[in-house]
């Protein structure tokens, strides 16, 4: 293939490494889009995968992705645009009308923006509540005068986060156990720039739930769940380090029914949809409209979904050598999961255990060696410093 068939944005994550290696992998041509503020290519990790071949860096806001976008559209033939953040997502569908003349978009079928309105946390609760779908109670304020004022009917405990995740950060995310801290903590958010918070009541989770993988135009599902093991930090509402693929009936029903009233809007893209257990009730946490921070494990597992979503958005039938079935195999986010043991929160036994017993890694890959040369370096030369 000659061509560049593919536009991979991101952040410099291993969400957006596992794609280019996926494409990579199957020697498709793709260009990487990496939105950082302060960094030349050559100090970005992704640089490093011997995958990327043709690599790029913007600032971190909506403009300059969309410029890039302009500047580097075909003539020839439409691209696909892969987003692996909450932010590239929203900058595709905020900027449908005009990108999509010359690149295949994610989303809902003829109906743009309606992805951007749906990565607001409140708008997913409505949503979720007028198809039936279990969520924990949620609040939504707006800061007025500069305050957000605190609604008095608030359950305690309840986690604060920001409205939008797409221009948010998970160090805002706040766990509140008692009137004090929500009180310190919503006041904290004052002098920020954030206009709308979400507060929701805090679901003691027996365990969490991720469902990661693609639909198609013609409403094919290909994904698996995953259950989460270990996350750092270990507070209930940390990021995953330590998972394993799972096939349970009852929770496949959950799943499924959020995934067909997406298929029944009409959803076309990656999906990264989080549930809470919780004595005996599955609660819908989130769905992010993206490729998931857990792809990697499932493109590992055998279920290779940014390359079918790529193939089945041609049309072309689904290769014998393409993976489609998803092995139930553990797997481990690297340098995350090491965070837990250096912080003591895991024993090195326990590390070093699980480190071999997992299939998938978010950093590591023989075949790829250089990530994790670089990360290793920079490790070294912070230490220094």
């Amino acid at each position: 293939m000659n061509r560049n068939e593919i536009i991979v944005i991101g952040g410099d994550h291993h969400n957006t490494l596992a794609i280019a290696r996926c494409f990579g992998r199957r020697k498709v041509q793709f260009k990487v889009l990496v939105h950082e503020d302060f960094k030349n290519y050559e100090e970005l990790m992704i640089s490093h995968s011997k995958y990327v071949k043709e690599g790029f860096v913007v600032e971190h806001n909506e403009d300059s992705i969309k410029k890039w976008l302009l500047l580097n559209k075909s003539e020839e033939n439409k691209q696909f645009i892969f987003p692996c953040s909450d932010f590239a997502e929203y900058v595709i569908d905020n900027n449908y009308s005009e990108l999509s003349q010359y690149y295949y978009i994610p989303g809902f079928t003829n109906r743009p923006g309606l992805v951007c309105k749906m990565m607001d946390k409140y708008e997913q609760k409505k949503w979720a509540d007028s198809n039936n779908i279990l969520t924990a109670k949620s609040w939504n304020i707006v800061k007025i005068n500069g305050e957000f004022a605190i609604p008095d009917d608030i359950i305690i405990p309840c986690i604060i986060k920001p409205q939008v995740s797409a221009f948010g950060h998970k160090t805002d995310i706040k766990i509140c156990n008692n009137q004090e801290e929500l009180f310190r903590e919503i006041t904290s958010f004052n002098s920020s720039s954030y206009k709308e918070l979400i507060v929701q009541e805090f679901i003691k989770k027996d365990f969490e739930i991720c469902a990661v993988g693609c639909v198609t135009s013609a409403g094919e599902v290909y994904g698996g769940v995953i259950k989460k093991i270990r996350e750092n930090p270990p507070n209930g509402g940390g990021s995953l380090t330590f998972a394993k693929f799972i096939d349970d009936v009852d929770i496949n029903k959950k799943v499924n029914a959020v995934l067909c009233k997406l298929i029944v809007d009409k959803y076309n893209g990656m999906y990264d949809i989080e549930f809470l257990a919780c004595k005996g009730k599955v609660y819908l946490n989130e769905i992010n409209y993206r490729h998931s921070g857990n792809g990697y494990a499932l493109i590992k597992s055998g279920m290779e979904s940014p390359y079918i979503w790529y193939i089945r958005n041609k049309c072309i039938e689904i290769p014998q050598n393409v993976g489609t079935k998803n092995r139930k195999i553990y797997f481990l986010d690297d340098f995350n999961e090491f965070s837990l043991y250096r912080k003591k929160y895991i024993s090195l036994f326990n590390f070093i255990a699980d480190f071999f017993k997992s299939r998938a890694h978010s950093i590591i890959a023989i075949n790829d060696i250089g990530v994790l040369l670089f990360k290793i370096k920079e490790i070294l030369k912070k230490k220094r410093s």
